[in-house]
């Protein structure tokens, strides 16, 4: 099956886990993928096998926690491939201590990526789809229809349900 045949999709988290299964699968179904990680080695591994498989990838040093190392690596995906089809959020990092045992320093950092990086990545996202769309616009008679990445009415929710267990 090949149902990304011609579409991009931009991979959080491609160097291990399921961040990079997800690369992989998108890749074997035809899709161009902008592979993004923390961990370069792991990330240009990810990128390599899925060439070497005959695909199409691009590795990408990102921390999700860091605004401008999410815009900057959106806008080198689209200064790469010309568009933007999809987002896999799978970066993150998962803990098991106790409420009680767990510092305040590796807590304020899984908020800061399972968290905050997604709502980061959603928003530029969100962005370059728009500019992407209005591109298309000029060119288009029906342009595509408006990508929804994230519409969270309220910060509130996911907020509280992460001390949810």
């Amino acid at each position: 099956m090949q149902r990304f045949t011609d579409k991009v999709v931009f991979v959080t988290g491609a160097g291990s886990g399921i961040g990079k299964a997800s690369a992989l699968r998108l890749a074997a179904e035809g899709g161009a993928v902008f592979c993004v990680d923390l961990n370069r080695e792991a990330v240009e591994a990810t990128a390599a096998e899925i060439v070497a498989a005959g695909g199409e990838a691009t590795a990408r040093v990102c921390d999700v926690s860091d605004e401008a190392s999410v815009q900057d690596s959106v806008d080198a995906c689209i200064s790469r491939y010309g568009s933007l089809h999809g987002l896999v959020n799978m970066a993150g990092i998962l803990r098991f201590d106790d409420t009680e045992q767990l510092q305040t320093g590796d807590w304020q950092k899984l908020i800061a990526i399972n968290l905050t990086g997604t709502v980061f990545l959603c928003r530029a996202v969100r962005y370059c789809r728009t500019w992407c769309k209005r591109k298309a616009a000029s060119s288009m008679r029906h342009p595509p229809r408006p990508f929804q990445a994230c519409p969270v009415a309220s910060p509130i929710p996911p907020a509280k349900a992460a001390c949810w267990r």
